[in-house]
């Protein structure tokens, strides 16, 4: 298997057989990181002879048995292509807030620094959106964040735009009304073809994971077509309470000593350290299950199948039921030699210059 790389075909990544019986076969392959990115195929660094801008997949049949399993795929009638992928771990997104565009590459608050109820943090992976998606997985990481929200927020006692006065303040015995971590909650939505739909409600803006505070939340695409996502929204359903923090340092140091009223904290604004996204996303390159308007194979615009022979390269054919190349008897050559001793006889078959470079592919029905 070969794969198309910046500066060469990269080469060396591991194939694997995932599930094979008389009606599939699945195969899949893993890119990590720390290797060469696959890139957009390129004529002058690859050199060979595929028509197109995506980044390519090679998949040779090689080995002592590799007439036996062409062979074998030869007799199999395609029904379906299917091409899923699963990524995970990518950063490079683009984010904005209710302020503009932001730096996803350094730390950023992504509700601005004075977060209200319905603040807003968009979120665009042109990546994802392009592909036939169906979830995305979206980790924010916090940096700075307290040890624990439920402490930070002890004696926040009054809600947002609550008057008390100081003498309320002073007897009341009431409980921080940040009772837990579960207390800032936001909803999220998925802009698809210009309308807002809505998805995971009331997720928890912060969650402890190992020991840090992290927003997770998932979102799932009913599109049946790539490129009709623009965005992900998530909004906020309350501030960070930095607008209770004045009032209750006031009252907090104008009550009398006697009743030891607790100085609150400075609240904690969401700042973000990074974000990661994980996605799935499957497309059906070729089904033989459906037909279009014209009565031929469903094909999709955004992927291209190429078969790879002794002519070259070049783009499989709906009407080709095979998902190797097939090629039916078409002549033959008889040499005949007479009157020879046993020996070995050499025979040396001069091309006419030029005629090697031949461009072939199967002809439609409509065009013979």
């Amino acid at each position: 298997m070969l794969c198309s790389g910046e500066k060469e075909w990269l080469s060396g990544i591991a194939l694997k057989c995932i599930d094979r019986t008389e009606s599939q076969l699945e195969l899949s392959f893993t890119l990590f990181k720390h290797q060469p990115a696959v890139v957009k195929y390129n004529k002058e660094v690859h050199a060979e002879a595929f028509q197109t801008d995506h980044p390519v997949v090679r998949l040779m049949i090689e080995g002592e048995k590799y007439y036996e399993m062409y062979e074998a795929l030869s007799e199999k009638s395609l029904k379906n292509i299917e091409i899923s992928v699963d990524v995970k771990g990518v950063k490079s997104v683009q984010i904005e807030n209710d302020n503009g565009a932001l730096n996803s590459e350094k730390p950023y608050y992504p509700f601005t620094a004075q977060p209200v109820t319905g603040s807003n943090f968009y979120i665009r992976c042109p990546e994802m959106f392009s592909k036939k998606w169906k979830k995305a997985d979206i980790t924010i990481n916090w940096k700075n964040a307290p040890d624990s929200i439920k402490e930070l927020y002890d004696g926040y006692v009054i809600s947002p735009n609550q008057n008390i006065s100081l003498k309320e303040f002073e007897a009341a015995e009431r409980p921080s009304i940040v009772n837990d971590d579960h207390y800032f909650k936001a909803d999220t939505a998925l802009l698809e073809k210009e309308i807002w739909y809505t998805k995971a409600q009331d997720i928890d803006v912060f969650k402890k994971v190992d020991g840090a505070y992290k927003t997770l939340f998932s979102v799932n695409s009913g599109a049946n077509e790539p490129g009709t996502a623009g965005a992900i929204r998530v909004t906020l359903k309350q501030s960070s309470l930095q607008d209770v923090y004045p009032k209750l340092y006031t009252l907090a140091l104008s009550s009398d000593p006697a009743r030891k009223k607790l100085i609150p904290n400075e609240p904690y604004i969401p700042f973000a350290e990074d974000i990661e996204l994980n996605y799935s996303a499957t497309e059906s390159v070729y089904s033989y299950l459906s037909k279009d308007s014209a009565g031929e194979a469903s094909k999709t615009k955004g992927v291209q199948l190429y078969h790879e022979d002794v002519f070259g390269q070049y783009e499989k054919e709906t009407e080709t039921g095979s998902i190797v190349p097939v090629h039916q008897n078409g002549g033959e050559l008889y040499i005949g030699l007479e009157a020879l001793p046993k020996t070995t006889v050499s025979l040396l078959i001069q091309m006419l210059e030029g005629s090697e470079n031949l461009w072939w592919k199967p002809l439609k029905k409509k065009n013979l």
